[in-house]
């Protein structure tokens, strides 16, 4: 696929920031980028790289993105975000990367990843279904056994709880649905 083509068909915006950069914004939508592998963009999520991508498979990300990637031998593909680089060689995973938030969260569907911080140089490798958080505040990452599924609620439309407290349950919905939810505290107890 010719790239430009792709999102002027999709009406998505793409611009020429240098010449050397493609850049992108997407409405919850799938994406094949130039070395086949394809991304799964959130609403409002950024993303730029190079124009020889296939040779220099790097991509900056601000906003929430899941990656298929495609496997290609001695051609790692990397995600950056401010704090964090992403490296993985064939792949699903998951990255939340907002701009005004404190947490950077990875999760891996399949395969492997390995998260490095760019300052202290800490690497964490996650395999099948963990994930980590990294607090930008505190730089310290706070690894987990398992994906939490919730984080992919723009892609698949699925919440969900077991045995979580109700604050919990409505934070994450109002994450989800981008509302406030009200309810009479001592009533719900």
């Amino acid at each position: 696929l010719n790239c430009t083509g792709y999102y002027t068909h999709f009406n998505k915006r793409l611009t020429d920031v240098t010449n050397e950069t493609e850049f992108f914004s997407a409405d919850s939508t799938f994406t094949v980028l130039p070395d086949n592998s394809i991304i799964n963009l959130n609403t409002g999520t950024e993303v730029k790289y190079a124009k020889n991508f296939s040779e220099n498979r790097t991509l900056q990300l601000t906003g929430e993105a899941f990656f298929e990637v495609n496997k290609l031998a001695g051609k790692p593909f990397r995600v950056l975000t401010n704090d964090l680089e992403i490296k993985v060689l064939g792949t699903s995973f998951y990255v939340t990367s907002m701009e005004n938030d404190s947490l950077i969260e990875v999760g891996v569907i399949s395969g492997t990843v390995q998260v490095l911080q760019k300052v202290t140089q800490d690497t964490v490798i996650l395999n099948t279904n963990e994930s980590l958080t990294y607090n930008k505040n505190t730089q310290l990452f706070s690894p987990s056994i398992s994906v939490n599924n919730n984080a992919l609620f723009w892609k698949t439309g699925v919440l969900e709880f077991s045995e979580q407290s109700l604050d919990k349950v409505l934070s994450e919905l109002t994450n989800a649905y981008g509302a406030q939810i009200n309810f009479e505290k001592n009533e719900i107890e």
